[in-house]
């Protein structure tokens, strides 16, 4: 089976290199960036299949990246790594966006199922 490609972006050395330690096991870690702009050069060239992003970085930060990240490598999936334990510093500005895949979610019923009993 094919390791997933990652994309590492955080401006924490010690960060980058617990993710990497922890993902290259299952995982093919294909590159590791400090900054926004490094990040979409990177994303570019690499063409990860998974980008562990984080939102606070020099340069261009983690959320504007992700929104130029959908036209450069719209196949890549994006995860945020934040140390804000406020959900909402993540999902504010992609709010709409969450909205609309909760309530695609919910029509299909996934959301929705719970066990017997519950």
């Amino acid at each position: 089976m094919k390791r997933p490609r990652v994309l590492i972006a955080d401006d924490h050395t010690l960060v980058m290199d617990g993710l990497r330690r922890i993902l290259e096991p299952e995982c093919e870690v294909v590159g590791a960036v400090e900054d926004g702009r490094s990040l979409l050069a990177a994303a570019e060239e690499l063409k990860p299949d998974i980008i562990l992003l984080d939102i606070s970085m020099p340069l261009l930060n983690g959320v504007d990246a992700a929104r130029r990240l959908r036209d450069t490598v719209p196949s890549a999936k994006v995860i945020f790594v934040t140390m804000h334990a406020d959900a909402t510093y993540v999902t504010g500005p992609f709010a709409r966006s969450v909205r609309l895949r909760l309530e695609a979610v919910r029509l299909h019923g996934v959301a929705e199922r719970r066990p017997r009993g519950t």
